[in-house]
């Protein structure tokens, strides 16, 4: 068996309060089985790996010492849903300053890791954290909802590093496990 991976970047310990204080104020609100990220597992995702074996970790985790990226400013802003115009599955906060930078730090991931048989995007990369999945579909107050994530204010952090996580799924949601970090410049 493998071992799920992904890297990512971590969020700092305001934005975990935050994304909390926001799934407590809505969770007894909205009526849909939801199930909320867990304080302390939101990060921003660059690039999922999938099961691989030790050797191909092994192998990415060579491929990543090459990688050359400045540290740079993130800041989170705005709010949607996945997938776009249809029934919401995924709540997302967004990211407004900083989008640049994280699109072209996962096209650097992606085209460091291609060599080892990884898949390009299916999809042009776009910057989100997590806020919860729509498991069953009930008619709760959306634009509400919505109009709340995007008026929410985010402070501006800096990203300094890149995380491979190692990601287990339980019964009690996914536990993510740092592997390795890398620094950026």
């Amino acid at each position: 068996m493998g071992i799920r991976c992904f890297l990512g970047l971590e969020l700092p310990e305001a934005y975990q309060q935050n994304l909390e204080a926001i799934s407590r104020a809505w969770r007894s609100r909205l009526c849909s089985r939801m199930s909320w990220t867990r304080k302390g597992n939101w990060h921003i995702t660059l690039f999922f790996l999938g099961e691989i074996s030790e050797d191909v970790l092994e192998q990415v985790q060579d491929r990543l010492e090459e990688l050359s990226w400045p540290a740079f400013e993130v800041q989170a802003g705005g709010a949607g849903f996945f997938p776009p115009g249809k029934p919401p599955r995924v709540a997302w906060i967004g990211v407004q300053t900083g989008t640049e930078a994280l699109q072209g730090l996962a096209r650097e991931i992606e085209k460091i890791l291609l060599p080892l048989g990884f898949a390009p995007f299916k999809k042009p990369f776009q910057a989100h954290l997590s806020l919860a999945r729509i498991k069953q579909l009930h008619n709760d107050d959306w634009q509400s909802f919505l109009k709340d994530l995007q008026a929410r204010q985010w402070s501006v952090f800096r990203v300094d590093r890149l995380v491979l996580w190692r990601s287990r799924l339980t019964g009690q949601g996914p536990v993510y496990t740092p592997i390795k970090t890398y620094p950026l410049a």
